[in-house]
């Protein structure tokens, strides 16, 4: 095989590598979300089992995410726990900064999945329910403590700045439910106060409306705790509204499923500001203009802006899965009741993609800058091992488009009296789906959660 043969053949076989690799995550998991929409949890989880894309090291974290849920809502709780203790782990392990900074070399979409911060609350709100439902309140306690952990860690990324997503009142107030249920008042109100508090002090809108209930329950477990909360509450609804003689059932309704990711493709040229010195990429409308934090002259030789070219960067972007049931309609004991919004996961998931869009088109942008410097630099020595380079960098660049999304797009929740002995329930969507089942009032808190995809 001649010279020029031979990188003729390295460059073809780069491209077929890259062409296999085509196609969202969306794409790759339409079968699940087939059956997620016909309830047919054994189908799903045959399909994300048998994944070879969820197989690859890299996409563990969402595999045992994807598996997690799915074996919760086909009712096997104790095997759900299994998969979310690995999430647990994963998502400790890919948080940190070593992977942090390997993300400066690779594709993103080539690097270990890492969750959003909201799927990380998500997650623990499903491990809860699975030892609730396990009768086992020890464990759902400490899913309350990792949640806090989480919503700490989120606050301090957000570094204090309102605008942003950097507190989930819905990971909050499922710690003071948690907590309340174990009669821990003291933390059931600190949870409560601190939902309450981020509802009040967010100046996002995509957090929804703070829940009539909550000013109640931080009334009702400070005097069970024998604290004063310290705050002005304007109260609509007596703080007990919610207990009976029977105690109470919180009933979530998890409705729709998640938004997904997909791929647009952004073109991209560096120029420098002959004023300051420094150097921004631009778009070809000169509407987007992303400074760069990265010496390009002392780190090349002679170098210029116009050696980087067009760069063509491949962005992922969510796009919502409208849910088909827009109201539920509910009674316990023939008197009605209404459902609040608790988690709004899709409106989050587009406040977290604005919070983030020019920091990710930035560090994108230096990467690809990067590696086209490295490309020139290869040219200069081997014209035909440089021109490889540059067509696997193209032809290998791609968005990121993961995420978890078997989810619901909300997250709705009531809180209902009930009495002593049985309870009848009765659920109702405008669009005609019915679920009727039994709650014993036992004196205590019961949980439950109801799925319409």
């Amino acid at each position: 095989m001649g010279k020029v043969a031979k990188y003729h053949f390295i460059i073809l076989t780069l491209l077929s590598f890259s062409i296999l690799g085509c196609g969202t995550y969306y794409t790759k998991s339409k079968d699940t979300e087939k059956a997620l929409l016909a309830n047919d949890y054994e189908k799903a989880r045959e399909e994300i089992e048998s994944s070879n894309f969820l197989g690859k090291k890299r996409n563990a974290l969402l595999y045992y995410l994807e598996l997690g849920r799915v074996n919760h809502l086909d009712g096997k709780y104790k095997e759900s726990t299994e998969n979310f203790k690995y999430v647990d782990f994963l998502m400790d392990q890919y948080n940190s900064v070593a992977d942090f900074a390997v993300g400066m070399a690779l594709n993103p979409a080539m690097q270990p999945y890492r969750t959003e911060p909201h799927e990380q609350i998500i997650a623990h709100y499903y491990n809860a329910l699975n030892y609730l439902y396990l009768n086992n309140t020890e464990e759902a306690v400490v899913e309350a403590r990792k949640i806090n952990l989480r919503e700490q860690a989120m606050f301090v990324a957000a570094k204090e700045k309102e605008n942003k997503y950097s507190q989930d009142p819905f990971g909050l107030m499922m710690m003071g439910m948690i907590y309340e249920s174990d009669y821990d008042f003291n933390n059931a109100l600190i949870a409560y106060r601190n939902a309450y508090e981020t509802y009040q002090n967010s100046e996002i809108s995509s957090l929804g409306v703070m829940p009539n209930t909550l000013p109640g329950d931080i009334i009702r477990t400070a005097k069970l705790a024998g604290i004063n909360h310290g705050l002005k509450l304007r109260v609509e609804m007596d703080e007990n509204a919610t207990k009976g003689e029977g105690g109470e059932l919180i009933l979530f309704w998890e409705n729709g499923l998640a938004p997904v990711k997909m791929e647009k493709n952004f073109f991209f040229t560096l120029v420098k500001d002959n004023k300051t010195g420094t150097y921004l990429f631009t778009d070809a409308q000169n509407i987007i203009q992303i400074p760069i934090d990265y010496n390009f002259d002392e780190n090349s030789n002679n170098f210029s802006a116009s050696d980087i070219g067009i760069i063509r960067l491949a962005y992922a972007y969510y796009v919502d899965r409208m849910p088909t049931a827009k109201q539920a309609f509910l009674k316990v004991n023939n008197q009605s009741f209404g459902f609040q919004l608790a988690e709004p996961i899709s409106q989050i998931a587009f406040q977290i993609e604005r919070d983030n869009y020019f920091k990710e088109l930035g560090k994108r942008l230096l990467r690809l800058a990067i590696k086209k410097l490295a490309e020139i630099k290869i040219s200069k020595e081997n014209e035909y091992l440089g021109l490889a380079v540059g067509i696997a960098n193209a032809s290998t660049e791609k968005a990121d488009t993961r995420n978890w999304q078997s989810i619901p797009n909300e997250i709705q929740f009531a809180r209902i009296p009930l009495n002593k002995g049985e309870n009848k329930v009765a659920f109702k969507t405008n669009d005609g789906r019915i679920l009727e089942f039994t709650v014993q009032g036992n004196g205590g808190m019961i949980f439950k959660n109801v799925v319409t995809p």
